[in-house]
């Protein structure tokens, strides 16, 4: 019997990465990117202004209360205008670009109109304050992400600040994932008498939206061969089938005989785990097609999935997310 790290390392050690496709950003979320990204710009791309106020020279203000001559304004969306001399002012919005010559920005509400178009510094502002530098978020030719990053709304918005349009990740998985056992009772339902209610599969499916796979639920199905042979047909259509039930030693655990006659490899079928013991792992190959990397996919009482190539490091699956270790409710 092996333990549940030796199992862990045999399932990563196995899955396939599933083929690239490119997406828009805004679709491409809940995908594993398959390419590194690096920036191509800075971002932010210029120095600009943190707030609404005034681009000084440092030097001008010094000692306050200081007047300056106002030189203009600068609007965020325009360029950043003349070059700023000693004892000038341009008033700036916030995001404006900061000119040439000035090294700090005054808070608007550190000033106040001292007429004649001159404008007064009440407060003393240290150099370099208020202005977020070209490059200061993400540099040039920096790494933004490593392949297999997951896409989320945080990446998907870092992604547009660098002009990132399109993006190639990894195709999502789909899994079929299949709860079976007489004694299963859905919600809705009657619970007639030796009847529970079917919990696995919510949970189990929660966790697999969660990662990005997209998932099929056919319903309940009750411990006859027949029928439970037709669902596992059907489910090995899927990229991953999960199952949940019937891999034990009783009469009406069927489920590890059928996926055999189904043409799936039994890589183990025990696990040191208690409860959780007669955890089934398998692989349905799929001739002619290669792949390489896996994503990181996890079942709790059976997992056949399609083979698509050779094993590869498993440190290539998924940027360095951690595998999911929850443990899932007995039905």
């Amino acid at each position: 019997m092996i333990s549940a790290q030796d199992a862990l390392t045999m399932i990563l050690g196995r899955v396939p990465e599933l083929g690239p496709v490119t997406l828009s950003i805004r679709r491409a979320g809940g995908h594993a990117l398959a390419e590194k990204i690096t920036a191509a710009a800075a971002v932010p791309p210029f120095d600009n202004s943190a707030m609404d106020g005034f681009a000084v020279i440092a030097a001008d203000i010094a000692s306050t209360p200081a007047i300056l001559r106002i030189a203009g304004e600068t609007a965020a969306g325009s360029g950043p205008g003349d070059q700023l001399s000693p004892g000038e002012a341009r008033a700036v919005a916030t995001g404006a670009p900061v000119p040439a010559g000035a090294d700090t920005v005054v808070p608007v509400e550190s000033t106040g109109e001292a007429g004649s178009g001159r404008v007064i510094i009440n407060t003393p502002v240290s150099r370099g304050a208020n202005i977020r530098r070209a490059g200061s978020d993400i540099s040039i030719g920096s790494t933004v992400f490593d392949r297999g990053h997951l896409i989320r709304p945080f990446e998907q918005g870092i992604l547009a600040s660098l002009g990132i349009g399109h993006v190639t990740v990894r195709r999502r998985p789909s899994v079929c994932l299949l709860s079976t056992g007489d004694e299963l009772a859905g919600p809705g339902t009657s619970l007639g008498p030796g009847k529970i209610r079917e919990s696995n599969s919510h949970v189990i499916g929660a966790l697999l939206g969660l990662e990005g796979c997209g998932v099929v639920y056919p319903g309940i199905t009750p411990d006859d061969p027949a029928e439970l042979a037709l669902r596992i047909a059907a489910g090995l259509r899927s990229d991953m089938l999960i199952t949940t039930g019937g891999v034990s030693a009783g009469k009406c655990d069927a489920v590890p005989r059928l996926l055999a006659d189904a043409g799936v490899e039994i890589i183990f079928h025990r696990v040191n785990i208690k409860p959780g013991m007669p955890l089934l792992f398998g692989m349905k190959a799929v001739p002619g097609v290669r792949s390489a990397g896996k994503p990181r996919f996890l079942g709790r009482d059976i997992l056949a999935v399609r083979e698509t190539g050779d094993p590869e490091d498993v440190r290539q699956a998924r940027s360095g997310r951690p595998a999911h270790r929850a443990r899932a409710p007995h039905d």
